[in-house]
C-alpha cells in the first residue's frame, strides 16, 4: 500500500462510526456526483480529488471507492497503477462479488504486465545499439568490452521485466475470468480475457481465439438487436434524425470493435501457421477468412487491405518453400 492511500484509509477510518448530518450527506453526495462528471468528461485527476473527498466524509461510500480506482488507472502514463490496485482490492475486501472491481484489479494487472513487456522492448533495443557499436572495428578494445557489457546488461534487464510481465498476465486473466463468472452478459470481460490471453503467448492463443469467438458473437447479436429496434421505431413511430444517428453511430462502433476482433485472430492464426508441425494452410485460411468477415464491416478500411497482403506474402513465402511455381506466382 503506498503511502498516499494509506493516509486515505487512516482519514477516513479516523471519521468512520459517526453518523452524518444531513450536511455531511449533502456534500459527500455532491463530491461523488462531481467526480462522476469529472470522469465521464476525461477530467481524472479532478475525478479523483471529487471521489476523495466523498470518501473523506464517507469512508463507507463503496462507488466513491470503485470511482477513485477508475480514476486513478486512467492517470498518465500508468503512474497511479499500483495505488489503482490497492483501491480495486479494498473494493474487493468489502464486496468479493463486485464484476467491476474485478474488472478494474484485472485492468490495472493488464497494464502493468503491457508497461514491463514494452520496457522490455525498449531495453531489447538499447541492448541490439550498444551490441552493434561493440562490432565497430574502429572503436578500441576497451570500447568494444564497454558497449558489450552494456548490451549483456540491458539483456539481462530486459528478460527480467518480461519475467515481470509474465507474473502480471496470470493475475489479470484470474480476475477477468471471476468478472465473467458473476456478470457473463458484459462483452468487454471476453475482449479483455482474448487480449490477455494473447499476451500469455503462443501457447495461450487457441484461448484467445475462443474468446475474441465468443466477443464477435455477443457483439454481432447486438448489432442485429439494434437494427431490430430501429425498424420497430421506424414502423411504431417516427425517429428523429437524431435518434437514427445515434444508433448508427453504435452500431458503427460495435462494427470496428469486432473487425478489431477479426484481425487479432487472423493475426494469431498466421503465428500458429509458423510453428513447426503446423498445419499451415488450415490456419492461414482460417485467417483469410477472418480477414474477408472483417472487410465485410469496413470494406474501405486500409488494414483490411494491408492485412490481405500480409497473408498473400505469407501463402507466397509458403508455395516457394514447397516449390510450387504456379500458387506462387498468384499469391
Amino acid at each position: 500500500m503506498t503511502a498516499r492511500f494509506a493516509c486515505l484509509v487512516l482519514a477516513t477510518s479516523l471519521l468512520s462510526g459517526c453518523g452524518l448530518s444531513e450536511i455531511e450527506e449533502k456534500e459527500r453526495d455532491s463530491y461523488w456526483n462531481n467526480g462522476v462528471f469529472y470522469f465521464r468528461n476525461a477530467h481524472y485527476e479532478s475525478a479523483r480529488d471529487q471521489f476523495e473527498k466523498a470518501l473523506a466524509i464517507d469512508e463507507d461510500h463503496y462507488q466513491a471507492l470503485l470511482g477513485l480506482g477508475f480514476a486513478l488507472v486512467m492517470m498518465p502514463e500508468g503512474n497511479m497503477l499500483i495505488d489503482a490496485g490497492d483501491v480495486f482490492l479494498a473494493c474487493l475486501d468489502r464486496n468479493e462479488d463486485d464484476p467491476m472491481a474485478h474488472l478494474g484489479y484485472a485492468t490495472v494487472c493488464f497494464m502493468m504486465g503491457v508497461i514491463h513487456e514494452t520496457d522490455a522492448g525498449t531495453k531489447f533495443d538499447q541492448a541490439e545499439e550498444h551490441r552493434k557499436i561493440s562490432q565497430d572495428p574502429q572503436i578500441s578494445p576497451e570500447q568494444k568490452a564497454h558497449y558489450g557489457d552494456l548490451a549483456a546488461d540491458h539483456d539481462a534487464k530486459a528478460r527480467q521485466s518480461l519475467d515481470i510481465a509474465a507474473q502480471w498476465f496470470p493475475k489479470a486473466h484470474d480476475a477477468l475470468a471471476r468478472a465473467r463468472e458473476l456478470d457473463d452478459k458484459n462483452p468487454l470481460l471476453l475482449q479483455m480475457l482474448a487480449f490477455n490471453q494473447a499476451k500469455m503467448g503462443l501457447d495461450h492463443f487457441p484461448q484467445a481465439i475462443d474468446y475474441f469467438g465468443q466477443f464477435v458473437k455477443m457483439r454481432e447479436e447486438d448489432i442485429a438487436t439494434s437494427r431490430h429496434n430501429l425498424d420497430l421505431m421506424r414502423k411504431n413511430e417516427s425517429p428523429t434524425i437524431i435518434e437514427e444517428a445515434r444508433v448508427h453511430e453504435e452500431i458503427r462502433l460495435i462494427e470496428v470493435e469486432v473487425r478489431k476482433a477479426r484481425s487479432m485472430t487472423a493475426w494469431m492464426y498466421v503465428m500458429l501457421s509458423r510453428e513447426p508441425g503446423a498445419d499451415h494452410d488450415l490456419y492461414l485460411a482460417a485467417a483469410l477468412e477472418q480477414v474477408d468477415r472483417a472487410g465485410q464491416l469496413d470494406p474501405l478500411h486500409p488494414s483490411v487491405h494491408l492485412n490481405k497482403a500480409k497473408l498473400y506474402g505469407e501463402e507466397y513465402k509458403l508455395a516457394l518453400g514447397s516449390k510450387d511455381n504456379e500458387s506462387a506466382l498468384k499469391y
